[in-house]
């Protein structure tokens, strides 16, 4: 019985210290972290900042030559070295489009492919949901993989694009993110162009390394690890 009992508090003791461990980290990386760049010249060219905040909401804002192309807020939480930010509204400030001047043409019988801006989509649900995957492709240091879905409502009015990214390193994912593009369809010569659209980027999944209380690496994208440093 005493053993039973001193194992008991030998794990719990353990638990103690995964828990404190974990808010220790998460302690770290609340704050405000910056990273900036610079020209030959000595002019800021991009700056990128992150606001952890204790509550577990958060605050992103990139900026290029001073001018803000891209804002994102959300819920943040960590696990094993992984950032998961789940956005509330990250819609992009750059033009980034899939599906600008796009248009669908849907199958003329079932089983055939629908064909959405110019690439074929598998049908899953007919005349209402189509994929598309590419990859995983091998880029050198990591693994590209990519799935579209289109989402098309009953009277094809409205659809949803879904463009979903996942970067592998040694098959353990590092980095993932999803666009989501809603439009508005307009039939136009047995075609439906895809018009008006709004964008949403959620469900970040990065990798980050704590190298000091001051300084944080973070893989922001399948080629590049930006330091950032705390802002005091």
């Amino acid at each position: 019985m005493r053993k039973v009992l001193y194992f008991a508090l030998f794990v719990f003791a353990i638990a103690i210290c995964v828990s404190c461990s974990l808010d220790l980290e998460r302690m770290v990386l609340v704050g405000k972290w910056v990273y900036v760049d610079y020209s030959p010249y000595g002019q800021e060219n991009t700056r990128r900042e992150y606001v952890f905040n204790d509550d577990g909401t958060f605050s992103f804002r990139s900026f290029y030559s001073g001018n803000e192309t891209e804002s994102n807020t959300g819920k943040w939480s960590h696990s094993n070295g992984k950032l998961d930010l789940k956005g509330d509204d990250g819609a992009d400030k750059s033009n980034r489009t899939y599906g600008e001047d796009w248009s669908i043409k849907f199958p003329a019988s079932p089983g055939e492919k629908a064909l959405i801006g110019g690439y074929e989509f598998d049908e899953i649900t007919p005349e209402v949901k189509y994929s598309r995957s590419e990859g995983p492709k091998d880029k050198g240091k990591y693994q590209e993989a990519k799935d579209f879905t289109v989402v098309i409502n009953e009277t094809k009015t409205k659809c949803t694009l879904e463009y979903s990214v996942k970067y592998t390193k040694n098959d353990e994912v590092f980095h993932s993110y999803t666009w989501t593009f809603s439009y508005d369809l307009e039939e136009s010569g047995g075609v439906y162009l895809m018009k008006n659209c709004v964008q949403v980027k959620a469900d970040v999944l990065t990798a980050y390394t704590i190298n000091s209380s001051d300084s944080l690496s973070i893989d922001s994208n399948a080629s590049t690890t930006r330091t950032y440093t705390r802002e005091k």
